[in-house]
């Protein structure tokens, strides 16, 4: 007998470690002791049979590369039904933050452009011709994202889709589950439209990287004057009409340095009840320490430690915490990867992920091509095979079965594939699984008097 290869072993306490299988994503608190005696036991006592059975020690290598192949086919035989798409209605926005995802991938020769009502109208219809494919799977989470650039430099187009979205669920054609947010910047809004977006229920994410100091840093217009406090002022606005406010806060050296009063400002100033974080990735003229990423996941930690005495709801960490505590692999960290997102250019051209909006590459037609199916094209087929659990440079990591693989798009944009590592998220991803074992621990001897095995 002896450790899986998937097995890890993560100090816990002075006498006691985690043995934790990344890809069962099971966990066992043992003595120190007992480790050193696990290799080479050949006979089964009631202690090395559960052992055996959570996959913690094997008889042979055979038995790891089973569930290894197991794993991967049980994933690549799931069918994989669209079920996001990103609507950009324009790849022209009203700011020039030095680190932005699209803006930054787009020549500056290239025209901006703005969609049409009528593409707009096709790009919808498309999304629900692909999601009936599924029928199986039509009431099950389904989600319209009006991103751009800026969305609301577009208003106009913006609510005519969701005027159309709302004719479409009445007809049947969308499910009525199906949710519609809005990533912005927050500058465009007036007390009309947010009257018109409450009424439409319509999810709000604002960008906004902390407090003045923070969110200044990097988020400026184009005459480079800060936009803090006219975004609060609008932040203020949306309250005022009882709209929830979800927040994009990308994690910049300023928000690390004042991490207790970003954190402070975020639950007191803003009210937020959910929210994601954005890692930086390297490659602009943002300079970043060494050590940012490393700092970049212990701000997402001790966030979330105080988020969620709140009931606040954060989602990057939320992802993992959810695939640990059900035990099932989080096999991709967004829905481009596994094939199931369909983003729509302002001009009608159909990609996986908006990161290419300017190269467009991964696209792969039009939305007025009624005869495309995108999952049976070769980029959503290769899409749908990119995650750690396939990939072999990440089948010897303790986030394994946690991870989702990060970003793609970055991976490609800084090591030229997407089937690179996106090392932003292999940081972060380890010291978050490190973190939620070495935490449930602290939970379990707050609960016993004695170490218990769980």
């Amino acid at each position: 007998m002896k450790l899986s290869r998937f097995v890890h072993t993560i100090p816990v306490d002075k006498d006691m470690v985690a043995l934790y299988h990344s890809l069962n994503i099971k966990v066992i608190f043992v003595s120190r002791e007992l480790i050193n005696q696990i290799e080479g036991l050949n006979k089964l006592d009631a202690y090395s049979d559960k052992l055996y059975s959570a996959g913690m020690v094997v008889k042979s290598e055979d038995e790891d590369k089973n569930l290894l192949d197991k794993t991967i086919k049980s994933l690549m035989s799931l069918p994989s039904p669209v079920s996001v798409m990103y609507l950009l209605l324009t790849d022209a926005c009203n700011l020039a933050c030095d680190y932005c995802f699209i803006e930054n991938q787009i020549p500056e020769e290239q025209s901006r452009i703005f969609m049409s009502t009528e593409t707009a109208k096709k790009s919808i219809d498309f999304f629900a011709e692909a999601i009936k494919r599924h029928p199986d799977y039509f009431e099950k989470k389904k989600t319209i994202i009006f991103y751009g650039g800026e969305p609301l430099m577009n208003k106009k187009v913006f609510m005519e889709a969701i005027k159309y979205i709302a004719h479409l669920k009445e007809k049947g054609s969308l499910p009525k589950s199906l949710s519609i947010n809005m990533v912005s910047n927050g500058l465009f809004f007036t007390s009309e439209l947010a009257d018109f977006i409450r009424e439409k229920k319509v999810n709000v994410s604002i960008s906004i990287d902390g407090e003045k100091i923070a969110t200044n840093l990097h988020r400026r217009d184009f005459y480079g004057e800060p936009i803090f406090d006219r975004v609060m002022k609008k932040i203020k606005l949306l309250k005022s009409k009882d709209i929830p406010v979800g927040i994009s806060c990308t994690i910049n050296e300023e928000t690390i340095k004042n991490q207790k009063s970003t954190i402070e400002f975020l639950i007191n100033e803003i009210g937020v009840k959910g929210l994601g974080f954005n890692i930086l990735a390297r490659g602009h003229s943002i300079k970043l320490r060494e050590d940012y990423e490393t700092r970049a996941a212990e701000f997402i930690i001790n966030a979330y430690k105080i988020f969620r005495e709140k009931g606040i709801y954060e989602d990057r960490i939320m992802r993992k915490i959810n695939s640990f505590s059900k035990q099932k692999i989080h096999p991709y960290d967004c829905a481009a990867g596994g094939g199931r997102q369909l983003v729509v250019a302002p001009d009608g051209q159909v990609g996986i992920c908006h990161g290419y909006i300017g190269s467009r590459k991964h696209f792969v037609g039009t939305v007025f091509d009624n005869e495309l199916i995108v999952e049976d094209t070769p980029t959503y087929k290769e899409w749908k095979k990119r995650s750690p659990i396939t990939m072999e440079k990440c089948q010897s990591c303790v986030a394994l079965g946690t991870c989702g693989g990060g970003c793609p798009c970055d991976a490609e944009i800084s090591k030229g594939s997407i089937w690179e590592l996106d090392e932003r998220f292999c940081v972060h991803a380890k010291m978050t699984i490190d973190w939620i074992i070495r935490d449930l621990w602290l939970c379990i001897k707050a609960k016993a008097q004695k170490p218990v095995l769980v």
